[in-house]
């Protein structure tokens, strides 16, 4: 792929093993951090991931809900272990999560609206999907297969929800812009940071040369595959969020949450009793 470098300075992990070398430097600030700011950028999936989880758990969310920001923590331990180390089975650990992720996500978006069509038939294709991806990647090591297989899945992920949402704004018209607000600002994050991805893997050479002609702190910001996952991280954080609204919505439970913004970050916490008596 064009814009890859090969491999830089070798430090604690020894040589680049993986096939893919993104832009960063490697072990520019420290031995044992191959990628020091595509490391450090997946705490955004850790974060998120625990916000959800804990607020998950307070309005007794469906196991689908828990598992889809689960999904968000594993695939951000997998990929601070790969951009960290440059190794190929830490790559795997990066990408292999991502597929299995986005499958959560894709049964989700799918199984919606109850009872459900064929829940049962789903999960088996997705983990038979699943399971090809991951054979046919370990067999092939290319990452355009990779890229191709989880662009499938995000663009599931991506489309099925505008009907949701229609539908919903139908039956909840008060609701209809609070989830297109939503889906825009998820979806827009997400392609953001795919756009800044792309800008990242051509044009490595003159933001390398940037980089080091401005220096720290605003050299940071040259630091695209890092902005990649602080973009990606809280899309995909959004559209769980998303997912699980309308899935209360689908289930007439709304009435038992609300739904708030703490600054940018939208979390579903447990509604007061005192206004649910009241209403």
């Amino acid at each position: 792929m064009s814009g890859l470098t090969p491999a830089g300075v070798e430090g604690f992990w020894g040589p680049v093993t993986s096939t893919l070398d993104w832009c960063e430097e490697n072990y520019l600030l420290s031995q044992y951090v191959a990628e020091w700011w595509n490391t450090t950028s997946n705490l955004v999936f850790h974060l998120t991931a625990l916000i959800g989880i804990y607020n998950a758990v307070r309005v007794k969310a469906e196991a689908r809900i828990i598992y889809s920001f689960l999904a968000l923590a594993v695939v951000g331990t997998g990929s601070a272990a790969f951009h960290g180390s440059l190794t190929y089975g830490m790559q795997l650990m990066d990408e292999l999560p991502m597929i299995y992720g986005s499958c959560i996500f894709v049964f989700s978006t799918l199984q919606m609206f109850p009872p459900g069509k064929f829940p049962a038939l789903t999960s088996v294709v997705l983990a038979a999907y699943a399971l090809f991806v991951t054979v046919v990647y370990i067999m092939l090591r290319d990452p355009v297969f990779h890229q191709v297989s989880y662009a499938v899945l995000v663009a599931i992920t991506s489309l099925v929800p505008i009907a949701h949402i229609n539908k919903l704004g139908r039956i909840y018209p008060r609701t209809k812009g609070l989830l297109w607000f939503l889906y825009v600002t998820s979806l827009g994050s997400y392609l953001l940071g795919f756009l800044l991805w792309n800008i990242d893997n051509h044009y490595c050479d003159a933001f390398r040369s940037w980089r080091n002609n401005t220096g720290y702190p605003m050299r940071v910001l040259g630091e695209l595959h890092a902005w990649w996952h602080l973009l990606t991280g809280y899309g995909s954080y959004g559209s769980v969020i998303l997912s699980q609204y309308m899935r209360l919505l689908a289930l007439g439970k709304a009435n038992t949450i609300e739904f708030k913004y703490y600054g940018i970050l939208p979390v579903i916490v447990p509604r007061d009793q005192k206004r649910r008596k009241g209403e």
